[in-house]
C-alpha cells in the first residue's frame, strides 16, 4: 500500500519499476468473488450495510476515470463490504496494525464489477489482497499500480516475482 505523497523521487522510482516490469506482466486479475471468498475463508466477517457508505464508494468508482473505465457498458458498481471481526483468526492482522489504524476495525470493500478494492485498518491485508488479486490490462499501463503490485508480490509471492526478473 502506497502512503507517501507523490514526490518527484517517488514518481521517478515508479516509472523505473514500470519500465522494468510492465512488458513482462500479463493480465492475471482474478474475479472479485474469489477475493471475497478468500477473505471469508480466512476470517470471520460482519457485513456492512450502511447504504450511505456503500453509495459513497460506488460514486468514487464511477467518478474516477481510472476505475470507471473498468465498468462494462450499462453496468454499475456492486459493492460488497464487511469488517474483519477481531478474534483469534484475525489476531495477526490486528496485532500488526500500523499505529495510524490503532484500535480501528479492519474494513474491506470490493466492487464485484470492477474489482476495485478498498482496505482500511490494515496495510498488511491490503498488500496481501492486492498481490492475490493480480492486475488487469489497465493496471499494467499505470505506473503506480505496477509499482505497488511488484512490491506486494515481492512480499508474498516470491516465485512469481522471480519469474519476472529472468
Amino acid at each position: 500500500m502506497i502512503f507517501a505523497p507523490a514526490t518527484k523521487e517517488l514518481v521517478k522510482e515508479w516509472r523505473y519499476t514500470h519500465s522494468m516490469y510492465a512488458s513482462k506482466l500479463k493480465p492475471n486479475r482474478i474475479n472479485a468473488e474469489k477475493i471475497v471468498k478468500f477473505i471469508k475463508d480466512r476470517y470471520n466477517v460482519k457485513a456492512v450495510v450502511n447504504h450511505e457508505l456503500l453509495n459513497g464508494i460506488s460514486n468514487c468508482i464511477v467518478e474516477n476515470s481510472f476505475t470507471s473505465q473498468k465498468l462494462k457498458e450499462d453496468s454499475k458498481p456492486r459493492i460488497v463490504a464487511f469488517t474483519i471481526i477481531k478474534d483469534e483468526k484475525s489476531s495477526t492482522l490486528y496485532n500488526s496494525q500500523e499505529s495510524m489504524w490503532d484500535k480501528c476495525p479492519i474494513f474491506v470493500a470490493i466492487d464485484l464489477e470492477t474489482g476495485y478494492l478498498q482496505v482500511e485498518g490494515s496495510c498488511e491485508l491490503y498488500d496481501e489482497l492486492f498481490a492475490f488479486q493480480g492486475l488487469d490490462k489497465w493496471d499494467i499501463e499505470n505506473i503506480v499500480r505496477v509499482s505497488d503490485y511488484i512490491s506486494c508480490i515481492r512480499k508474498y509471492n516470491i516465485s512469481l516475482y522471480e519469474g519476472l526478473t529472468k
